[in-house]
């Protein structure tokens, strides 16, 4: 089994962070305008004795000022974090928050924005826990029916076609059995219709358990399909739905490993 700590080692903050651009109280005013109208940058670091003390925001920077230091933001403790926080942490880290500063070699020099979490590190991230937890379903199915009696949960139609692939495929001499023949939405039904297993793996009723696995699929779907993620992150509250997801791939596999102890 693919460990989740597989992704912390390998997605983190800085594959989809930006440099921070900085200045100081030696620029003008004519500089920051270019930053901000030339450049479209919506935040530049403010550096005080080679160190980022705190930012200018674009919306909020005055050009009437005497000095640009009247228009300098602190920067909390709460928005900054190591460059080598794993990505999945940033999720929750970034919610209700416009951006995070991080800090590598205690340097404040990166900074990622909403903007950033349609990176295709975010993308193949999500993609990749979503892909663990059907890896993990189709394995618990196998143990809770090694007999194949999970085609008892499924249409006929649906029946057909996967044992149809699985012959196809065996022809061609792959190592694989008739649950990897299945499509998510299959293995969402039997986990979904076998109500021992449905019991043990959620303690919400069947029709909640049926609206957050599709809603898992429909993430699936436009991760598959290269959708824009603003959706998810605007108007859908995806930091939760990461967290459940990574529960649900642990209660998976103690579901798994009980049933093989148990034998």
């Amino acid at each position: 089994m693919v460990n989740i700590k597989l992704f912390n080692d390998y997605f983190l903050a800085s594959h989809i962070a930006v440099p921070l651009l900085t200045v100081n109280n030696q620029d003008t005013h004519d500089i920051i305008r270019m930053f901000f109208e030339t450049y479209n940058f919506n935040v530049v670091g403010f550096k005080e004795e080679n160190k980022v003390i705190g930012y200018l925001d674009r919306e909020q920077y005055d050009y009437n000022s005497n000095t640009i230091e009247e228009s300098l933001i602190s920067i909390n403790t709460s928005d900054i974090v190591a460059a080598n926080t794993p990505l999945v942490d940033i999720f929750a880290l970034m919610e209700g928050k416009e951006r995070l500063f991080l800090m590598s070699d205690s340097t404040i020099d990166l900074l990622i924005t909403k903007a950033d979490l349609q990176k295709p590190p975010v993308r193949m991230l999500l993609f990749g826990l979503v892909t663990l937890l059907e890896s993990e379903m189709a394995d618990v199915i196998r143990v809770h029916h090694p007999s194949g009696e999970w085609k008892n949960l499924l249409t006929e139609g649906r029946v057909k076609k996967i044992e149809a692939l699985y012959e196809k495929r065996k022809e061609k001499n792959i190592e694989i059995d008739s649950i990897d023949c299945t499509q998510f939405a299959d293995k969402k039904t039997v986990v979904l219709e076998d109500t021992s297993l449905r019991e043990n793996l959620f303690t919400s009723s069947k029709k909640s358990a049926e609206k957050w696995m599709r809603k898992v699929e429909l993430l699936r779907d436009d991760l598959a399909h290269a959708q824009s993620l603003t959706n998810w992150f605007e108007t859908e509250n995806t930091v939760l739905l990461v967290i459940e997801i990574q529960k649900m791939i642990h209660k998976l596999g103690l579901q798994k490993f009980e049933k093989i102890i148990s034998k």
